[in-house]
Parts: structure tokens; C-alpha cells; sequence
């Protein structure tokens, strides 16, 4: 399954150089992760890789992830966790624009949402 990239990410770090054939984001900026309903993949735009995982409902993995800044973005079947709010200490979040992603230059300045996770 992909995650269509058109929701624009923020991301706290650097830019970085990821080889197109390390990185799972495709030329029409499709995201494709792999989707488990009993996991979560914790993926970073920063260093273009998935980092880590956890098992779905595990609150001390939860706990630990949340203190974590290596991470961006989590799926967990059709769930989605960005690292901010109560997901995550991170300055992250989601915006969904009205556009497709390739015709986005700069990422807007304000408008993000951050995780209401429960």
C-alpha cells in the first residue's frame, strides 16, 4: 500500500542527500512503507529510512518512541502518527494540501496539525 505524499510533512533536522534507490519515496512523491495492522513503522525524511518498529498497543514502546527525535512519520495499518503532539516530542506535523506534491515548492509556513493520538 502507498502512503500518497501528498500531505506535506514537516520535518525538524538538515537536508540531506538520500540515493533515490535507498529511499522509498517514488518520483510522483508516493511514500511506499510497509503497512502492518500490529506494528508501527517509524520512518525519518531526514535520513530517508524506515528507523524503527514497535508492536500496536505496546505502551512502554509507545513511551519510548515519544521521546525519540529520530523520527518523522509512523503507519501502522491506516493509522498515521507524525512526531509531535502526543505522539512524539518532535516539532513535526501534517498538512494536506490542494495540490499534488511534485507541484509544491516551498513548504508553507503555518497551517500544520500535530497528533491528538489516543
Amino acid at each position: 500500500m502507498l502512503l500518497v505524499a501528498t500531505l506535506l510533512l514537516a520535518s525538524c533536522g538538515e537536508d540531506h542527500d538520500v540515493s533515490p534507490a535507498d529511499s522509498p519515496v517514488g518520483k510522483q512523491g508516493e511514500l511506499a512503507l510497509p503497512v502492518d495492522d500490529a506494528h508501527w513503522t517509524y520512518y525519518s525524511l531526514e535520513q530517508g529510512k524506515i528507523v524503527g518498529t514497535s508492536l500496536f498497543g505496546d505502551g512502554n514502546e509507545d513511551a519510548r518512541w515519544k521521546q525519540r527525535t529520530d523520527w518523522d512519520i509512523a503507519v501502522c495499518g491506516d493509522l498515521l502518527r507524525t512526531n509531535s503532539g502526543s505522539s512524539g516530542v518532535g516539532e513535526g506535523g501534517l498538512q494536506v494540501l490542494d495540490r499534488a506534491f511534485p507541484s509544491v515548492e516551498e513548504a508553507p509556513r503555518s497551517g500544520y496539525t500535530v497528533d491528538d493520538f489516543q
